[in-house]
């Protein structure tokens, strides 16, 4: 797993993000940090080993809060325990904890096609599709993440391999999840069906990528406490 701070000035708060799978920094680019706090970004789910150092860093803030994306959700429900206590709020954007399943995720069929067929021209289409629009899909393409094939399909495969383990969902960690309406790459329905079983959640007319609704990480989580 790989982890890039955005924002570490020594600020009293920290925003932790996990992003979506075959991400990085870039596509969050236009999101601004507030002077209150650092932003600490990790992805690449290859496997799920958190450093230690960086962990150390996480020790000396007094307020941290999670804002998880996608996959990201998933990684943060098998990792939270590491920042156990820390964490004051932990979002959910867009994401189960069981993100491939049936009912509450992507269906292990399609995720498998996914999986066999992919290529560049297949990744292509999957962001097209998690940006729905033509418009967003412009703006993500100018800020697309500067990750290499092989690495976004060994990523997916460790995903599925990782994700078959079952964990125990009666210590949960999320305070609220964000559903895009718009959303084609997770089912909506599925996550409703999730969600209505482990924490309050908000529907917003937004596609899969929604992050261009926001201008500023703090006001995700302003907007997830507003409607807690």
């Amino acid at each position: 797993m790989t982890s890039h701070w955005i924002q570490h000035e020594h600020n009293p708060n920290l925003i932790v993000v996990f992003n979506g799978w075959g991400m990085d920094q870039h596509p969050l680019r236009s999101l601004h940090c507030d002077p209150q706090d650092d932003v600490l970004l990790f992805y690449d789910y290859r496997d799920l080993t958190l450093d230690d150092e960086v962990l150390h860093q996480c020790q000396h803030y007094t307020d941290v809060s999670v804002i998880a994306w996608s996959m990201g959700v998933w990684a943060y429900a098998r990792l939270s325990s590491h920042l156990s206590g820390r964490v004051s709020r932990a979002i959910a954007v867009n994401g189960t904890c069981l993100p491939i399943h049936e009912q509450y995720g992507i269906s292990p069929h399609l995720y498998q096609a996914t999986l066999s067929h992919f290529s560049a021209q297949s990744r292509e289409k999957f962001f097209k599709r998690m940006c729905t629009s033509r418009e967003i899909f412009s703006r993500f393409h100018e800020s697309q993440p500067q990750r290499i094939l092989a690495g976004q399909q060994e990523e997916l495969l460790a995903i599925q391999q990782q994700a078959i383990s079952p964990f125990p969902l009666e210590a949960f960690c999320y305070t609220h999840a964000i559903i895009g309406r718009k959303d084609r790459i997770i089912p909506v329905r599925n996550q409703q069906h999730f969600w209505e079983q482990h924490a309050p959640y908000t529907l917003i007319d937004a596609p899969h990528f929604p992050f261009f609704r926001w201008k500023r990480w703090r006001a995700i989580l302003d907007y997830a406490t507003e409607y807690s």
